[in-house]
């Protein structure tokens, strides 16, 4: 399911290149919802700081990739 969807939104050629990020933090944000599920437990991405986090580090990583792809 997951690299269907990657390989409809991605170019054919880059589309496994991708995969393992991809999967790693579509089941990494899984599991930490999943757990918040659980009683008396919280989901972490429910803190603003998690959130954050995540975004810029995938921000960075993503623009870090690109500088090395394109020049």
């Amino acid at each position: 399911m997951i690299l269907g969807i990657i390989k409809s939104n991605i170019k054919h050629k880059y589309a496994m290149r991708f995969f393992p990020l991809i999967f790693f933090i579509f089941f990494s944000i899984l599991s930490i919802n999943l757990i918040g599920l659980i009683p008396y437990s919280f989901t972490l991405t429910s803190h603003i700081i998690i959130t954050l986090f995540f975004s810029v580090s995938i921000f960075i990583g993503i623009t870090i990739i690109s500088v090395k792809s394109h020049g």
